[in-house]
């Protein structure tokens, strides 16, 4: 097991995605999912200590029948101290462009093949993501995408993105915006991609934040999840993102 500083920790999923579409529920089906992670000795990032920091391991075993998993102990007694009194831990492991992500709860020390380890109970869930449902990438910066939100209570508003993915888009406000909360619903927003045309979806708030930048200003980011796009226009929106891809690798971005 390795240590490692928050700052670098792999990203958990992004909000914007529905993930309950994505959501394995089944002992079954959750056992085999971590087999899948154990055969191939895949690494699995475990959060803990309120998420301030994580630490990197694998699983040795896997047990359906008495509802657990083991992972490998860490070289260092203060995490592995800190892992055993965390009371909640998040999981994720990333093999092959395939997003895994599960809560799990108190582990505890026991021996594997003679040696230290922790184990804890399956999880109760876990989600596995295709990369492509929950890839993001930035926008430009340069004449930015603009959103429209049409059926704002105080009028129509415009907002600059800061990114977008299959899921849901980021948006940006030079200012605080109250007016924008959790679960709150637009119906009736559009999205110009260039060269590719225009997108029409009802847009739910996921969460926004404050951040000072380094020239002292403050931005507003506004995460967005989308409904009702149609199965035409997500063609359209992997064919804008992929294209932007390739323009930010031959920009050696």
């Amino acid at each position: 097991m390795t240590e490692h500083a928050s700052t670098s920790a792999p990203q958990l999923i992004n909000e914007n995605v529905d993930i309950h579409r994505f959501e394995l529920t089944s002992a079954f089906d959750i056992a085999h999912a971590l087999r899948q992670l154990m055969n191939k000795h895949d690494l699995v990032a475990i959060y803990f200590d309120h998420g301030t920091q994580f630490t990197l391991s694998t699983i040795l075993d896997v047990d359906a029948k008495g509802h657990t998993f083991t992972i490998d102990q860490s070289g260092s007694p203060e995490i592995n101290r800190k892992l055993i009194t965390s009371e909640r831990n998040i999981c994720v492991a990333t093999p092959e462009g395939i997003k895994y992500q599960f809560v799990c709860g108190k582990l505890r020390e026991v021996k594997h093949n003679q040696h230290g380890a922790l184990q804890a109970s399956l999880p109760t869930s876990l989600i596995k993501l295709q990369r492509r449902e929950y890839f993001r990438i930035k926008t430009p910066i340069v004449n930015p995408l603009k959103c429209r939100i049409s059926d704002h209570p105080a009028g129509k508003q415009e907002f600059a993105l800061h990114d977008i993915s299959l899921g849901g888009l980021c948006l940006t406000s030079p200012t605080p915006r109250d007016d924008f909360q959790p679960m709150q619903r637009f119906m009736d927003c559009q999205l110009e991609l260039p060269q590719f045309g225009l997108l029409s979806f009802t847009l739910e708030i996921r969460n926004h934040r404050s951040e000072r930048q380094r020239n002292g200003n403050n931005v507003t980011y506004i995460g967005c999840q989308f409904h009702g796009l149609s199965s035409a226009q997500q063609n359209l929106l992997q064919r804008y993102i992929t294209q932007l891809q390739k323009d930010q690798i031959n920009r050696g971005n």
